[in-house]
């Protein structure tokens, strides 16, 4: 039976006459109760109600012994049934979005479950996990718990393990035998350390820390050698190497929002060849080592809010650069020597010190999206015509005092913000550039 996205508030008594039914799907309506001779339903194999506003499950669910999918997401349940112990052919149970506290002890039994959710709940504890030995995915995102249960470390087929938004302190050192986890979440939650248990978790390959109180990393760190992307942004660290580099298999680095000061270490990029997004953002470096240049695979650098001086020469040889924020720094002066950065899509050198750009404007012929807001130019480039994709130009907040003659052969503009400078003429010709619709001065 499909019958979702309906106003259907009840079911009819007569529904367990339907004997050999297997799916029934009764997501986004208007049901506040199940009847209880559903569980005279026995060939069902997969229930969908999620979207309603259940307040209960009946307890003879458990007699549905051929169950595999049970989706009860986003419902007002506050607690499970103890009888769904019995449900030994389930693999997938959703429970996010509702209303539960306490978790069955008797969930355990369910060996055969492979996928939980129980996100977006209020969950305070988690019961021991050990007997559902072949547990995949677990979801307790965005729940109340302080504390995750060492026997979660007995689940050697756990691959995916979310946490994220809750209140835990620490992780336990269990952790470190989940030999099949390939993704974990604890971003958002109180941790000053990451277990150093967790330099054995050699399957690893996302790591998801951000906004935390962490300090320090697990040393050495460079054993995560599955390790693809890293997020540890918004926490209390002033150094990514510690006793050891980073692993050298990392594609994604966030790590904005720390307590970095001074100069990167050349040591922190020097093997991390395979990067192609790292954001360093709201920190407050003041230099970059010579060795971003070997960072030939980086299409996304972010450095916004720091307190960059200039870039090295060495940036000239970074190809892949597609997008690039310097925005809120302290840079007065542009290398100009990046004839390699051809790939660019979105420049972003707001809230500089720059008197002038580059000399060849051609190096920026792929942007799309280009801000040089609020610096101290006194002129936009004669050959910013060249940037013939570009459909954003900001050059507000500066010294301009004219328009260059050529701004028609911007066949793509759409937006050209030039507010707050000296100009005290349009040229004519800007009326040409067919696509413009938003003119700012």
């Amino acid at each position: 039976i499909e019958a979702s996205h309906n106003e259907i508030e009840s079911l009819p008594r007569n529904l367990s006459f339907l004997t050999n039914l297997q799916s029934l799907s009764l997501s986004n309506n208007q049901l506040t109760e199940l009847p209880q001779n559903i569980g005279e339903l026995q060939k069902l194999i997969t229930v969908d109600v999620c979207q309603n506003s259940l307040s209960e499950i009946p307890d003879s669910f458990g007699n549905l012994s051929n169950l595999r999918l049970l989706d009860l997401r986003e419902n007002k349940l506050t607690t499970l049934p103890e009888s769904m112990s019995r449900l030994e052919d389930l693999i997938t149970l959703d429970c996010a979005g509702n209303q539960i506290k306490t978790i069955p002890e008797e969930l355990k039994q369910i060996k055969s479950l492979q996928n939980i959710d129980l996100s977006a709940n209020q969950i305070e504890s988690v019961p021991t996990l050990s007997n559902m030995s072949n547990l995949v995915t677990v979801d307790l995102s965005q729940n109340q718990l302080a504390k995750v249960p060492d026997s979660i470390g007995n689940i050697e087929s756990l691959e995916n393990f979310r946490l994220a938004n809750n209140q835990i302190q620490e992780l336990p050192q269990t952790i470190g035998n989940l030999s099949s986890l390939q993704f974990i979440d604890v971003s958002n939650n109180q941790l000053t350390s990451l277990n150093t248990s967790l330099r054995r978790l050699g399957t690893l390959e996302i790591l998801k820390a951000g906004n935390n109180q962490l300090t320090t990393l697990p040393q050495p760190f460079g054993f995560l050698r599955s390790l693809r992307e890293v997020d540890l942004s918004n926490n209390k660290l002033n150094t990514l190497v510690g006793n050891g580099p980073l692993p050298r298999g990392i594609k994604r680095l966030k790590a904005n929002g720390n307590l970095f000061k001074g100069k990167v270490p050349g040591r922190v990029l020097h093997e991390l060849r395979l990067l192609t997004v790292l954001d360093l953002s709201s920190s407050e470096i003041t230099s970059l080592p010579d060795s971003i240049g070997r960072l030939r695979l980086l299409q996304n650098l972010n450095l916004e809010n720091n307190q960059l001086h200039s870039l090295p020469e060495s940036s000239e040889t970074m190809y892949s650069l597609k997008d690039i924020n310097l925005s809120k720094n302290a840079i007065k002066k542009l290398p100009q020597n990046l004839h390699n950065w051809k790939s660019l899509h979105e420049v972003d050198f707001s809230g500089n010190e720059l008197e002038e750009l580059l000399e060849d404007m051609e190096v920026l012929s792929s942007v799309r999206w280009f801000d040089a807001s609020c610096n101290k130019l006194s002129e936009i480039p004669e050959d910013i015509h060249k940037l013939k994709w570009a459909t954003y130009l900001n050059f507000s907040e500066n010294k301009i005092q004219k328009i260059p003659k050529k701004v028609d052969r911007l066949k793509s503009i759409e937006n050209f913000k030039l507010a707050n400078n000296q100009i005290t003429q349009i040229p004519q010709n800007i009326k040409r550039c067919k696509h413009l619709s938003h003119l700012d001065i």
